[in-house]
């Protein structure tokens, strides 16, 4: 019997197994699943994995607490995808920053498996061949590069909406009287590198002011366990129309949570 699954293992059409998983691509299995698909018994399956194993035609990944099973080849193959992705990304939006670890995924390939992607994305990262910065994935080498004109109104925006704290103008308001195509670029090249941060419902922050306010928001929480939006408008001196969506951004965060008509402190800053 181990005689015949060694054959299975390396011979030239390769096992049962190796041909399945080279089928599947991106799309990590368990040996459970696979065992199913195959109609294999655990003993046969167990033993094909092992001699796949044992000659580097497999990888198990530890993904949320479960083994999952990818090709060796497709390791590679998925590294490669990722790469070229972000690649043709930056040459196509040169004024982005980068894509989301989601979006990423959608775009590299189909069936791209979380276990194999986070898998590849780690490696990546540990490599520093890619950077992951403001929740969005680039390659290290990629900056957003602005030309004079840009420059100019980019340094405008940051420091007017640095210098509004609290209670910014909208995107139309700082922009009002500049070309239009200027000002689309300058708004996406602002929001991509960071500085602006969209808090919803149309109210831009400066990052330094998301910053603050997740900073005076702790402190008011070590003087109390629960604060009203009221109570923390007043501290932070602005109007409903930006407290809400501020306190609704440190929510998606994490940083705060509703409760009712008043929110608690979800989390330590040393807990993040």
């Amino acid at each position: 019997m181990v005689r015949r699954l060694r054959a299975l293992a390396t011979g030239e059409a390769g096992s049962v197994l190796e041909q399945y998983l080279l089928k599947r691509r991106f799309e990590a299995r368990t040996l459970a699943q696979a065992a199913k698909d195959l109609a294999l018994a655990d003993t046969d399956a167990n033993e094909m994995l092992g001699l796949l194993l044992l000659t580097s035609r497999a990888r198990k990944l530890v993904y949320e607490a479960k083994e999952f099973l990818v090709h060796e080849k497709m390791v590679a193959e998925a590294r490669a995808a990722v790469v070229a992705t972000l690649d043709q990304f930056h040459k196509d939006n040169p004024l982005r920053l980068g894509l989301k670890r989601p979006e990423l995924r959608a775009k590299a390939a189909p069936s791209f498996s979380p276990p194999l992607f986070e898998t590849v994305l780690a490696a990546l990262l540990d490599e520093k061949e890619v950077v992951v910065e403001d929740d969005r994935v680039r390659l290290a080498a990629h900056q957003i590069r602005l030309g004079p004109a840009l420059q100019k109104e980019y340094d405008r925006l940051d420091k007017l909406f640095r210098e509004m704290g609290f209670s910014p103008p909208s995107f139309e308001e700082a922009l009002a009287g500049v070309e239009k195509k200027l000002a689309q670029q300058v708004r996406v090249a602002s929001l991509e590198s960071g500085r602006l941060v969209d808090v919803g419902e149309s109210v831009v922050m400066h990052r330094e002011a998301v910053a603050l306010a997740e900073q005076k928001v702790r402190a008011l929480f070590e003087q109390k366990a629960e604060l009203t939006a009221s109570e923390i408008r007043q501290q932070l001196g602005t109007t409903r129309k930006y407290i809400i969506p501020l306190l609704n951004h440190l929510d998606s965060r994490g940083v705060t949570q509703r409760k009712g008509e008043v929110r608690i402190l979800r989390h330590k800053a040393n807990d993040q």
